[in-house]
């Protein structure tokens, strides 16, 4: 019996390089089989983010709003209207903020703001807003990326920037 341990002893060393190779193979069996799907952090198709939407190279005003924005799943935060530069300094809404009732229902309210800030100020222009309307350079939505490229498409001009620095910068 002591001779057949001695003998087991002996092929201690070819067992465990065995062992040892048997795990290695195994090791890399499940390395490269590994089937999970990877996904990339950028993929965020379905995540509503807030995007500021520059519209100043394209002819976005009161009028053609809702063809842009016609989608249910983007919600308008808010407005800025171009101003001409002429009397910048004299009118003092920059900005309009929407509430919670319809889309239609802000332009129109938005614009009948504008409109008689514009009239109160005396300008030549007000004839022309009410007719074609007013133009609209930054809007800032609440929406998902796939809904955005979707506004991309329609016009190649519109840009989006991440923040409204970004926006002021440009």
């Amino acid at each position: 019996m002591f001779i057949i341990l001695k003998k087991i002893n002996n092929n201690n060393g070819e067992i465990m390089k065995k062992i040892y190779f048997i795990l290695v193979v195994l090791i890399v069996f499940f390395l490269f089989n590994n089937k999970e799907k990877i996904v990339t952090v950028f993929g965020t198709n379905d995540y509503f983010e807030i995007y500021y939407l520059d519209f100043r190279d394209t002819n976005l005003n009161t009028e053609n709003f809702l063809e842009y924005f016609d989608s249910d799943d983007i919600d308008i935060l808010k407005i800025e209207p171009y101003i001409n530069p002429v009397y910048k300094n004299k009118f003092d809404f920059d900005t309009y903020l929407f509430d919670y009732s319809s889309k239609k229902n802000n332009i129109k309210m938005f614009k009948n703001i504008y409109l008689e800030k514009l009239k109160n100020i005396n300008y030549n222009d007000y004839c022309f807003y009410r007719i074609k309307g007013v133009k609209i350079d930054l809007v800032k939505v609440y929406s998902t990326e796939e809904n955005i490229k979707k506004i991309l498409k329609k016009n190649k001009n519109v840009k989006y920037v991440f923040n409204y620095t970004d926006y002021s910068k440009v």
